[in-house]
């Protein structure tokens, strides 16, 4: 990683922020995007307490625009990027009857979508480049292991990020650009005190006390 540049989404917390210090500390340089500035920016100061190079960029996943601003900036910081980690997003939990079109729609543009703009975004630049490295964030749960009842749209979402990769690898290995899917387990994050709840507000209440413990 020594000498790589890096974009981490969703890198102000969790997993995203956990990955984007390891690639600083394997020396990379990294751009950390996410909605939230004030966490960005600690995250940016200590990757830049390590000696490497950090820009934190603010940006909306579910934007075409945002996210294609946050790709110009990051090339801005760097000139070039070799890696590309996508990580943001968001979860809705409770009862699929209780679970609105809406619901729906903001999780597919969240998480699945999202993905699709931070690919589309950057890969002019990586097939310009005919290099890089392009790492997908699903889960677990979309590989079968528990079936979550709970958790339809988030599981839904996060297979359909297993479809797009497997489809980017066969598409872009032969043309010079890595492509990798994490599948994690259980992971403690903020994911639980940012997650929609839905339902009744006894349900929710109950639902996020669980989740948050």
């Amino acid at each position: 990683f020594k000498g790589k540049t890096a974009v981490v989404t969703g890198a102000s917390a969790g997993i995203g922020r956990a990955t984007a210090l390891a690639l600083a500390k394997e020396g990379a340089d990294v751009a950390v995007a996410a909605r939230n500035q004030e966490r960005l920016l600690q995250v940016k100061e200590e990757i830049e307490a390590m000696g490497r190079k950090a820009a934190a960029i603010v940006y909306d996943q579910t934007s075409d625009k945002s996210v294609w601003a946050m790709k110009d900036k990051a090339l801005k910081a760097f000139g070039y990027i070799d890696i590309l980690i996508s990580n943001a997003a968001a979860a809705i939990k409770g009862r699929l009857e209780a679970t609105t079109m809406d619901d729906w729609r903001f999780m597919v543009e969240t998480n699945l979508l999202g993905y699709v703009r931070c690919i589309q975004a950057f890969l002019p630049h990586l097939l310009e480049r005919r290099t890089g490295y392009i790492v997908t964030v699903s889960s677990i749960q979309a590989l079968g292991f528990t079936g979550e009842a709970m958790n339809i749209p988030y599981i839904t979402t996060k297979a359909g990020i297993l479809g797009l990769t497997e489809s980017l690898l066969g598409y872009l290995g032969p043309k010079g650009i890595k492509v990798s899917c994490l599948c994690p387990g259980g992971v403690t994050t903020d994911m639980a005190v940012n997650a929609r709840y839905v339902g009744t507000e006894e349900e929710k209440t109950d639902m996020k006390a669980k989740d948050i413990e």
